[in-house]
């Protein structure tokens, strides 16, 4: 049969191989070449017709080749912008387009045709602005046996177990005054996962094609943005169908052109002031000086915050990457990607790890909340994931929270209703829990962990105090209880020397206190005063951690507000840590380095 696509194919060289030239003076330059034979036919894509996915291909191929120029060419720079970039690229590619539709075919048989868009629906009671940011979750339609609602590891959803082929229905959304690019939030594993954009039904008139670079983990969203090869215009069902599996959180259409993201150019931190990092000071004294880390870190899209945590600290503990329904999202599977990134940066940078967390009635995933477990039942899940999780990490991390947050803030009693494991085990579940992980890694030092534990007097602190002394007591394999340490500031001198004589008591039973999560609050518009009183709690808290022979853990729940838990947690307030937004030491940081330098 003979296909006279082939014209077509003759355009496109030709007009490739052209701007090719004027853009470069060596063709071998060329990389991630599209096949000669589809470029050929026209059909990019291979898949009968020529299309506007096929546009979608030629534009990615034209703009491999264009964004990387340093310098404008007249002749390239088709949009007259003074750049020669991606737009030029999808000017080109529309222009090739046109041409292909023109030729005729010349065949035995019909040949597909690129379908024209299809009718606008009529806006009725149901229509939906499609420039709201659309939860993922709310889809009308799916065609799949396995998406469900997962939780984002910050306490949002957004839909998973999306396998290849699936798709998602949005129905009813007004495009006008038209759209003319999409972001969507996404988080994966996977490289490179292609998703089609259509209008109207699964195989309807496609209007783009977005990528997905890996995020680094199920739990480390980002943003992917896509142009619309024409403006969406009108009222259409939206169709989402997935080449390969993501998680997908939102989905936000826009009437401006999306440009690339630019390449991260290499930062130097700002200068120590001091001449020596907290890092060092605390090395100097055998001790650690930690941050946590969030999702920001497995973005690696600000490298200030990488260079600046390296430099800072000895330490670092994943906020969320750790916890059961991030690192177990099925009984059966074990997710140790984000945890593994975080220990080949904490090797590579010569800081230790904590672990956190292993047990906890919160982030708990679906299937082992909603499972009708019997007492040994749910002690078995209990110690193989125990098992797996430590069993992994073994000799990498140095500290494991193995309980977190088990007592009730209001008596001082073990939490029950809103704990899975103390409903179906009983209080034992946390002798449980400390006897599997002193078994999976003996060389760890084992922590119950906690919040508003650290004042000595207070009813949850005496509760804490009590059930470790019991734990210890009947021979329990702890060696420490871990200080969240989440202050608000302005803290009296009494209460400072309440934390002093609690970290005492824990001496006289042999226990390691470490201070896991500190941050300070105050209110976001709080004067320089108040940081300079924010500042002197932060010294107090730390001197307390130096001066105490059964501390030696200080660690910071983040280091800078830029990416602070606090303002999200606690409306009004932030400013808890010890570097601001732009990433200069407040006086806190300062108040904590001297009390390391102090003798």
């Amino acid at each position: 049969m003979k296909r006279t696509f082939k014209k077509a194919g003759i355009w496109i060289m030709v007009m490739s191989i052209v701007f090719t030239m004027i853009v470069f003076t060596d063709t071998n330059q060329l990389k991630n070449e599209v096949s000669a034979s589809s470029i050929t036919y026209g059909d990019l894509n291979d898949d009968g017709k020529i299309d506007s996915l096929d546009l979608v291909l030629l534009s990615r191929y034209i703009m491999e080749v264009i964004d990387t120029l340093p310098v404008s060419e007249k002749a390239a720079d088709l949009n007259g912008d003074g750049l020669v970039n991606s737009l030029d690229a999808s000017l080109m590619s529309r222009r090739i387009l046109e041409i292909i539709d023109e030729f005729p075919v010349e065949s035995e048989e019909e040949q597909p045709i690129a379908p024209p868009p299809p009718p606008q629906k009529t806006p009725g009671p149901n229509t939906k602005d499609a420039f709201r940011k659309i939860e993922a979750e709310d889809y009308n339609e799916t065609n799949s046996t396995t998406i469900q609602v997962v939780g984002t590891g910050d306490g949002g959803n957004a839909i998973g177990w999306i396998e290849p082929g699936d798709y998602i229905v949005f129905k009813d959304l007004n495009f006008s005054p038209g759209a003319k690019s999409m972001g969507m939030y996404v988080a994966t594993q996977n490289e490179n996962v292609d998703i089609e954009i259509r209008l109207d039904s699964p195989d309807g008139y496609p209007v783009a094609i977005l990528t997905v670079e890996g995020t680094g983990g199920w739990n480390f969203y980002d943003t992917a943005f896509t142009n619309m090869q024409t403006p969406i215009n009108g009222v259409y069902d939206l169709y989402i169908k997935f080449k390969d599996s993501v998680n997908v959180n939102w989905i936000e259409f826009s009437t401006d052109i999306a440009t690339p993201k630019p390449t991260p150019t290499p930062v130097t931190p700002p200068p120590l002031i001091n001449g020596t990092s907290l890092k060092e000071l605390a090395e100097s004294r055998g001790m650690y000086v930690g941050s946590a880390v969030g999702s920001v870190f497995y973005q690696r899209n600000d490298l200030m915050y990488h260079e600046i945590l390296k430099r800072e600290f000895n330490m670092v503990v994943a906020e969320n990457e750790m916890k059961f329904d991030t690192i177990r999202p099925s009984k059966d599977q074990f997710n140790f990607t984000p945890g593994d990134k975080l220990i080949d940066f904490a090797e590579e940078n010569g800081m230790a790890v904590r672990g956190h967390t292993l047990i906890w009635h919160n982030q708990t995933p679906a299937w082992l909340e909603n499972g009708n477990w019997t007492r040994d039942e749910l002690i078995e899940i209990m110690r193989e994931h125990i098992y797996t999780v430590m069993t992994h990490y073994k000799g990498k991390i140095i500290h494991w929270d193995v309980v977190n947050e088990a007592i009730s803030d209001n008596n001082g009693a073990l939490r029950t209703n809103d704990s899975i494991w103390m409903r179906v085990i009983g209080e034992d579940y946390i002798e449980y829990a400390f006897k599997f992980a002193r078994e999976a890694d003996p060389d760890a030092l084992l922590f119950y962990n906690d919040y508003n534990i650290s004042d000595m007097g207070g009813v949850k602190a005496d509760a804490c105090y009590n059930l470790v002394k019991r734990l210890v007591e009947k021979g329990v394999p702890i060696d420490g209880v871990g200080f969240q340490g989440h202050y608000i500031n302005n803290m009296h001198s009494s209460y400072i020397q309440s934390i002093d004589r609690n970290v005492k008591r824990y001496a006289d039973l042999g226990i390691e206190v470490a201070f896991t999560e500190v941050d300070i609050r105050m209110n976001e518009h709080g004067s320089e005063y108040d940081l300079e009183v924010q500042a002197s709690n932060y010294g107090d808290v730390a001197s307390i951690a130096v001066n105490n022979p059964n501390v030696n853990t200080f660690v910071i729940w983040g280091f800078t507000d830029k990416y602070s838990w606090v303002t999200q947690q606690f409306p009004g307030q932030g400013r808890a840590l010890i570097f601001d937004e732009e990433y200069e030491p407040k006086p806190s940081y300062f108040t904590v380095a001297d009390a390391f330098k102090k003798k």
